[in-house]
């Protein structure tokens, strides 16, 4: 594999698990273990905290805490993610009919 596809491929694994960590922080209790499982592998593959500082370059990576919305018991963890942009996610359209059609 072309190491610019697979930097490609790196970076869309990594928005999609910034995706599911910024929905489960959001939505789901500390305690939950699909949290913990979401947390532990964005932790595992992608955690910004674990890159290498090259101490000559100035960092470009932004990053941001996340926090679960109001009334959400998760004061255990708040996450720091990289933002990450420019990622380019090429979904295939499912054709769906309405659930109406279903029903009938």
């Amino acid at each position: 594999m072309k190491a610019e596809t697979k930097k490609e491929k790196e970076l869309e694994q990594e928005y999609w698990h910034v995706k599911a960590l910024d929905i489960a922080c959001a939505f789901l209790p500390s305690e939950c273990p699909l949290f913990n499982h979401i947390l532990l592998s964005y932790q595992k593959h992608h955690d910004p905290t674990m890159q290498p500082i090259d101490e000559d370059k100035e960092q470009e990576d932004v990053l941001t805490v996340l926090r679960p919305l109001k009334g959400i018991e998760n004061s255990k963890y708040q996450p720091i993610i990289r933002e990450v942009e420019n990622v380019y996610i090429d979904i295939a359209e499912i054709p769906l009919s309405p659930l109406s059609k279903c029903f009938d």
